[in-house]
């Protein structure tokens, strides 16, 4: 090939002396001598050895996560002909984001009570290990004026789980709610969410999702207007707003005005707005107000579903415990800004012990008998006590021994409205 090039380069220059010697210099000989010069400083540039770039096609190498090496495009040769570089069109962080599927609201019901995960045991467990809780609230004090209406609050929330938010009227669940946000101040400690206070947040519509009122909607705009106003103030694409409006059943309603909506459809809307931005994190304010018992069925498979298929954490406050008990997976129980106990909903029903259900045509009579012992006797009918404090068997012995016929004589454990209530009635009592 050096030769090749050497002579091709020879006889070029001497090619064009010839033609252009006579011209250029004095003398016939001087032309043709000045093209074989020329000819071989081109040969001998020739041999130099380009490289592979200057063929038009810019390769380089590099090293592959096997350690191997692998020749791609290079970035300069890529952006003359128009294409992205291979490297780039590699990258995973220039990729669009694949749009996760969601199924049929109908799907939610169909689903299992018990908690259901879609992470790794041990995707789990490094999670856990390494995050700081959802929701960390410690020594939480609010004083309004001569109201104190969160008292030395202190309780935490795992991430992934649904927490119920539970105290009579008045409790300070609201502000508490309320100091997570950012909305109220502390008078003092801390109220933190995934680890740090809500105005820290860098990215907070993407990290938290709130629904603390549903009176924040103008009554002349239409849903899906509402919706895109919030979309475009936080940069969110308007696809977004019709996957929301889907999702919480209201893309039949979503161009009427939201003044004449329902309160369960302002709900519904106030959930969709929480939403939009894709978070982590839900604090909901008696989000099962207005709704009717369709709604509300409606509402505990939907939450069940973002936090045990989804990854979400849910903190809830509801006064329909029967609907709680239902849906959380722990419990957060205040009373006068105070907190009364926390953990999950079957420990907290099971410390406060079980009673014995008996059914008599004699029930008084069976009161009687247990009144010498250091036991608790309810008779909500005639014909049935609830008695605490003693074993089944010692009630049935003393039934026999004293010739009492039973209909019925069960064990049951407290719901967790009745916890609610013996919790709450014992804390206002001291």
């Amino acid at each position: 090939m050096k030769g090749a090039r050497t002579g091709v380069g020879i006889v070029f220059g001497a090619a064009l002396g010839l033609l252009f010697g006579q011209l250029l210099f004095d003398g016939w000989w001087i032309g043709p001598m000045v093209g074989v010069a020329a000819g071989l400083i081109i040969g001998a540039i020739t041999d130099l050895g380009r490289p592979a770039g200057a063929l038009g096609v810019g390769l380089r190498a590099t090293t592959r996560p096997d350690g191997g090496e692998a020749i791609v495009r290079s970035r300069s040769r890529s952006k003359r002909d128009g294409r992205a570089p291979l490297d780039d069109q590699h990258d995973p962080l220039r990729q669009p984001r694949t749009k996760v599927s969601m199924p049929h609201p109908a799907q939610w019901h169909s689903r299992p009570a018990e908690r259901e995960r879609t992470v790794s045991a041990t995707a789990s467990t490094s999670i856990l290990e390494t995050e700081p809780p959802a929701v960390e609230v410690e020594h939480l004090t609010k004083r309004y004026g001569a109201t104190l209406a969160v008292d030395d609050l202190s309780f935490s929330i795992p991430h992934g789980t649904i927490a119920g938010f539970l105290g009579p009227n008045g409790a300070g669940k609201t502000t508490t709610f309320r100091m997570l946000v950012g909305l109220a101040a502390p008078t003092s400690g801390t109220a933190h969410v995934l680890g740090e206070p809500y105005s820290s947040l860098s990215d907070p519509i993407h990290s938290v999702g709130a629904m603390l009122e549903v009176s924040g909607h103008h009554p002349a705009r239409t849903a899906r207007n509402h919706l895109l106003l919030l979309a475009r103030t936080a940069g969110i694409p308007g696809e977004r707003v019709n996957e929301m409006l889907d999702l919480v059943e209201l893309e039949e309603a979503a161009d009427r005005a939201v003044g004449g909506f329902s309160s369960g459809m302002r709900q519904r809307l106030g959930l969709a707005a929480a939403l939009l931005g894709d978070p982590g994190l839900l604090l909901l304010d008696e989000p099962a107000n207005g709704l009717d018992p369709k709604g509300i069925r409606w509402l505990r498979g939907f939450l069940r579903w973002l936090a045990h298929e989804n990854g979400k954490t849910v903190f809830v406050s509801s006064h329909v415990l029967a609907e709680v008990a239902q849906m959380v997976d722990e419990v957060v129980i205040i009373n006068r800004g105070r907190l009364i106990t926390q953990g999950p909903t079957d420990t907290v029903v099971a410390h406060m012990g079980r009673t014995v259900m008996v059914r008599s045509p004699d029930a008084a009579h069976v009161a009687k008998l247990l009144e010498g012992q250091e036991v608790t006797v309810t008779q909500p009918d005639d014909d049935r006590l609830v008695v605490s404090g003693i074993e089944i068997e010692e009630v049935g012995r003393l039934a026999a021994a004293n010739n009492v016929v039973l209909y019925e004589l069960r064990e049951q454990g407290l719901s967790l409205e009745e916890t609610f209530l013996a919790l709450t009635e014992q804390e206002g009592e001291s």
